[in-house]
């Protein structure tokens, strides 16, 4: 269990019972259906930890004039990123947002879709079909509020293993 001590609530403690984020194992295909991820994964996936993590030092990632991203911020999209691997969704790319903050991006066709981890502590959901209002939201820092935001989008943009 991993525990971020003094985030985002007034020095209160947020558990999640998802394990810290590591490069992954291959997983094979006799693993059961839940935990089976592609083992083309394992370069993309370590291509996408490491661009998350190269956020917090390479401010020419961060969009003109936006705070870096804060390494709480950073460490919260790090779980979010654990969380779409072990569900089998591969994001597009992973970005410095324009608030401050780190965003986990998803586009298929018309649709696209985000999560949000930014610095003043606030997690947000996006998902929009680029026709009309985006749908956005704020997602619960818990493991449950965290699986449900994920499995939302992987829904949303149809994402297949």
């Amino acid at each position: 269990m991993l525990q971020i001590a003094g985030a985002y609530d007034a020095g209160a403690k947020i558990a999640f019972d998802v394990p810290p984020p590591s490069f992954p194992i291959p997983r094979t295909p006799g693993s059961s259906a839940s935990e089976y991820v592609p083992l083309r994964w394992g370069a993309d996936y370590a291509a996408l930890v490491a661009k998350l993590e190269s956020l917090v030092d390479n401010v020419s990632l961060a969009p003109r004039g936006a705070p870096a991203p804060e390494l709480k911020a950073i460490e919260l999209a790090r779980i979010i990123l654990n969380r779409f691997h072990k569900i089998s969704a591969m994001p597009d790319k992973i970005v410095a947002t324009a608030e401050g903050g780190a965003a986990i991006c998803f586009a298929e066709g018309d649709k696209y879709a985000d999560i949000e981890c930014l610095n003043g502590g606030a997690v947000l959901g996006v998902t929009t079909d680029r026709r009309g209002r985006p749908d956005v939201w704020e997602i619960s820092q818990t493991s449950f509020g965290i699986g449900s935001a994920c499995s939302r989008i992987k829904e949303f943009i149809g994402r297949r293993a």
